[in-house]
């Protein structure tokens, strides 16, 4: 429900549509927007268990994913 207040969209908003979200690639950052703003409407439909989910995704990939190691890539062949 909390996604529905300003500070809650403004969180997920941040996270979910921020420039590296889009760099990951791991979601289409436009069908992401519509589920955000079909929540939003508060028509009935409640997208908050997925918005849930794709904030986890996106913790999970800033912990792994965003860091160095990872964006090295592989180590040289021995």
């Amino acid at each position: 429900m909390w996604f529905r207040w300003a500070a809650g969209q403004t969180f997920i908003r941040e996270r979910l549509l921020s420039d590296q979200a889009g760099y990951r690639g791991l979601s289409d950052l436009k069908g992401v927007e519509r589920i955000i703003n079909a929540h939003k409407s508060n028509d009935g439909r409640d997208f908050g268990p997925l918005l849930w989910r794709l904030l986890v995704l996106d913790a999970w990939s800033r912990c792994y994913l965003d860091t160095a190691h990872f964006l090295q890539g592989p180590p040289p062949p021995m």
